[in-house]
Parts: C-alpha cells; structure tokens; sequence
C-alpha cells in the first residue's frame, strides 16, 4: 500500500499521474506525440545541411517522455478495456522504451505490465487481438508467445483466434525459416485471412499484414532467392543487386532517423573496413534523399554504397516495416541471413567465404 501511495504522490506532482485517467486522456497524449514526431521528421527531411540535420537529430521526440506519461495514464486502470485501445500504440510508437525497466515501474517492464494486465483482465475481450500482433512485433520471449498460442486455440472469437494466428506465424519466424516450420507459418496466416482479414493488426489490416507476410515467406527466408534490386546511387549511377554475383552481400536497409541511427552508421562503417578486404560486398539502401545522403557521402560519416530509396519502394521490395534490417546473401544470391544488423550478420557473411 505504501509503495502504491508513493507512486501517486509523484506521480501528481509531476503532473502526470493517474488520477482522473480516461480514454480522452490517452488519446490527446498519443496525438500530441504522433504530431511532435511528424513535425519533426517533416523538418529533419527538409533540412539542408549536415550541421542543421545534426542539430535537429537532438530535437527528436523523446519516446521514453511519451512512454512515461502513458503508463501512468494507464496505471491502476489496467483493469478497464478502453486500456487495450492505448496498449498497442505505446508498444508502437516506443518499442524500445517498453523492453526496458522503468523508473516509475522498477519492479517490471512497461512491456511485462502490458501482457500480464491483458492476460489477466482482458483474455475473452474481443479487443485482444491487435495487441497480441503489436506485442510480438518487439517481443518473442516464452510468456508472450504462451499467450499468443492460448488465444489462437481458446478464445472464443474467430476474429481475435485470426489475429492471433497471425502473430504467431510472425513470431515462429524468428526461429529461422524451414519447409516444415514455413507450412505451419502459411496454415496460420490461412486461419487470419478467413476468421480476421479486415481485423485490426498493429496499424494496418490482417489481409494486408499476411499478404507481406506470405511474400516474405516464400522469397525473403533462409534459403530463397533473394528479389533484384535495381535503382541508382548517391552519383546518380544505375546499381544493380545482381551485379554483385559471385561474392557475399551485406544488404542493409537504413535511415538517419531510425533509433540507434548513429550506432547502426558507426557499425557499417566498421564493417565497410572489416569485410570488403575479405571480398564481402557492403550494399545500403538508404531511406534518404539524394541530397542528404550526398552530404553524408561529402563528410565522410558514410562510406560504404548505397541505394538511395527515399519513397521505401525498395524497402517494400523485402517487406521492410522497421529499420536497420539486414540480410546476407551468398555468391549465387540466396538468403544467407535475416535480422538485425550485428556478430550474427558478420559471422555469416565470412562464413560464407569459406564454402
């Protein structure tokens, strides 16, 4: 009781507590949010130096700021449905804030608050489902997936056992794709489209989601021949995926704006030295004009080449729907490797030297 009492206590001094929370609240907080980062992308897009682009860079919206004040907006209402509407935009739009302790919560992380209080108030809501795509979209620990595979079998609505279906084909890919484990992905996505096609699944409909999911399953796993890319460089020369044959390819999709933008910009780098010396193709697709990615060229902070592939049409191309993402592919152009950029990316790249 004195731990709930203290929480309160701060929380109503810093303005920001639960007291007299509501729907209308959580909304006008995600909107300001969703409008704080729109403007800004909208500047940082039309910035035209590096300098001003840098200075923008630490004006971008802070996500931990917004994920604080929506757990405790939602706090001590766990219980109430209208909780499971606000749920999946927090995981959404601070994916990385939800997956980390929280001075306000300490003893979980938002993430865990957010599937225990659904699994415990929420299980027969009708409303469950978008949450449980959103949830594996940055979770695929045992306790999330032990919920998704109880609503895709129990729950009593076709709709959210669709759903769930759905995010349990997503989650099973992260276990790497093979015949087998792909056919039990594809069944699952079957069950979505028939039970939920039109249903909620974290911002865009299930139809839509599984159709991205199918394309990937059968041309972007472990394994597939991986889609051409053909588009042009910084110089405005025409490039060409399939004109790199014969040797590995490190494909990674990136943008200055992303989260971890400056780790992900020093890491290939350090690649760009490391592998091409060994005769490992370094490829980017940047999600970035002609002129900004010219002025990284210019300042040395990119060194290796890229696409540039301001609209994401090459993006969709491999179902890209966050950044960085990489793939590796080996001399005939197979997929080699699907995840994010790091020691498993390298370690399969020069493997691939020694076959």
């Amino acid at each position: 009781m004195m731990k709930k009492i203290v929480r309160w206590v701060s929380a109503a001094l810093l303005g920001l507590g639960s007291v007299g929370a509501s729907p209308e609240n959580a909304a006008s907080i995600v909107a300001a949010f969703e409008q704080e980062r729109d403007d800004w992308t909208r500047r940082i897009n039309a910035a035209e130096t590096v300098e001003d682009r840098r200075a923008l860079w630490e004006q971008a919206p802070d996500t931990r700021v917004f994920g604080e004040r929506m757990l405790r907006e939602m706090d001590d209402f766990w219980s109430k449905e209208w909780t499971l509407d606000y749920s999946p935009k927090l995981i959404q739009l601070a994916p990385r804030y939800v997956k980390e302790p929280s001075p306000y919560r300490p003893d979980k992380t938002p993430l865990g608050v957010i599937r225990d209080s659904a699994e415990r108030f929420h299980f027969t809501s009708e409303k469950i489902g978008d949450l449980a795509v959103s949830l594996v979209m940055v979770d695929n620990g045992p306790k999330t997936r032990e919920l998704i595979e109880r609503l895709e079998a129990t729950h009593a609505s076709k709709k959210v056992q669709g759903q769930a279906a759905l995010a349990l084909a997503m989650l099973l890919g992260e276990a790497g794709g093979n015949a087998e484990l792909n056919a039990r992905r594809l069944k699952l996505i079957e069950k979505a489209i028939i039970n939920s096609a039109q249903a909620d699944a974290a911002g865009m409909p299930v139809a839509e989601r599984a159709q991205a999911l199918i394309k990937q399953i059968t041309t972007l796993e472990k394994g597939m021949q991986a889609p051409d890319l053909l588009g042009w460089n910084v110089s405005g020369d025409a490039l060409r995926l399939s004109d790199y044959r014969g040797k590995p390819v490190a494909l990674v999709f990136w943008h200055a704006r992303m989260q971890a933008a400056e780790e992900t910009v020093e890491y290939l780098r350090g690649i760009q030295e490391r592998l091409v010396p060994k005769g490992i193709v370094v490829l980017g697709v940047a999600c970035e004009s002609t002129t900004a990615l010219r002025s990284y060229v210019k300042e040395g902070t990119v060194t290796w080449e890229n696409f540039v592939d301001p609209k994401s049409e090459l993006a969709k191309i491999y179902q890209v729907n966050r950044y960085p993402m990489a793939w590796v592919l080996d001399q005939n152009g197979r997929v080699a490797y699907r995840g994010v950029p790091g020691a498993f990316m390298d370690l399969t790249a020069e493997a691939l030297l020694k076959e």
